[in-house]
Parts: structure tokens; C-alpha cells; sequence
């Protein structure tokens, strides 16, 4: 049997040595992933709750200035305004002799619309709660000889937000003036 002989030389330690993690900093670098990964994940879920709530408001300024427009352009061009029910009803015809009506419906929180007597129809959506809608008037009469101007007070809010932090609630008031002149 032929004899193996082993040489051994002091430096081949240095180019056979893998590099390699030691236990210690296997140990800390996942003592630092397993702090950091929950810190991570509450900042994705309070950005995630942030968009929400944006969103919200969003669609909700959305459909509050879809209804004012509305509003604003019939008004604008109506004639013969009544207001009734203390503030929260606007009666008034357009140019093509319609009887308009603009209301606060108590029940389904939302601004109605009616044209010649017919069926009210939301002007706001589902998103939104309208906690207050006044109707006020000046030169309403037409021997004033004043222009006739209707002032909307809304207040409303978010449907969807879940906890009071989260709703998006605001007082909104604006005044138009008819440019019909009845003076």
C-alpha cells in the first residue's frame, strides 16, 4: 500500500478559509430585521388607513361641488324665489317656466331636487351626509328693489368613515345672486 503523504502548509489556511457569517452577526442582523420588519408594517398600514381617508374626502368634496354647481346654475338664472319650511326649502322657476324645488330631507340626509311638482330626486350620493342645508333670502320680493340673492348654508360629512378621527366634516356657505333684474 502506497503511503499518502500529507503536506502541510502554514499559509494555505488564508486561501481555502470561505467566507462566511459568524453566528454573532447571523444573531444580530436578524435581531435588527425582526425590530424593524413590525415598525415597517405599521407605517404601510397607517399610509394604507391615510389613503382611505383622502380618497374619502375627495369623493365627497366631489359630490358636494357637483350639487352646489347645480344649484348655483339654476338659481342664477331663476326667478320668483320662495323659501319655506324655515330655510330648508328653495321654490323658484327656471327660464323654461319649471317650477323647481330644492329641499333638505331630513330622513335621507341628502339635498333633493323635484321639477314641475314630479318625484325628488338626491342630488348627493350615498358617500355623503348632509347634517344641515339652510336656504336664506334677500330681494325676494319683487317690490324691494332689491336683486335677488339666495344664500345655501351645507353642512355635511363622510358616510364611510368608521371612527369620528376619521370623518370629514365641514361647514360650506355661499351666496348667488339671480341675473335677472327685478329692480
Amino acid at each position: 500500500m502506497k503511503e499518502i503523504q500529507l503536506k502541510y502548509n502554514r499559509n494555505s489556511w488564508k486561501y481555502n478559509r470561505r467566507k462566511s457569517f459568524t453566528l454573532v452577526e447571523v444573531l444580530v442582523a436578524g435581531t435588527i430585521l425582526a425590530l424593524a420588519i413590525p415598525a415597517i408594517i405599521q407605517i404601510y398600514l397607517r399610509t394604507l388607513k391615510n389613503h382611505r381617508i383622502l380618497v374619502s374626502i375627495s369623493e365627497v368634496s366631489d359630490n358636494i361641488a357637483f350639487a352646489i354647481e347645480k344649484m348655483n346654475r339654476e338659481i342664477r338664472m331663476g326667478r320668483n324665489f320662495v323659501i319655506s319650511d324655515n330655510g330648508e326649502k328653495l321654490t323658484f322657476y327656471n327660464p323654461q317656466d319649471e317650477k323647481i324645488i330644492y329641499r333638505f330631507n331630513k330622513t335621507n340626509h341628502s339635498i333633493e331636487r323635484s321639477k314641475n311638482g314630479g318625484d325628488f330626486e338626491n342630488l348627493t350620493g350615498g358617500n355623503v351626509i348632509v347634517e344641515k342645508l339652510i336656504f336664506y333670502g334677500e330681494g325676494l320680493n319683487p317690490n324691494d328693489n332689491l336683486q335677488p340673492r339666495i344664500t345655501i348654508v351645507l353642512k355635511f360629512r363622510s358616510k364611510e368613515a368608521q371612527k369620528e378621527s376619521e370623518k370629514y366634516s365641514t361647514e360650506l356657505e355661499t351666496t348667488i345672486s339671480s341675473r335677472l333684474l327685478q329692480i
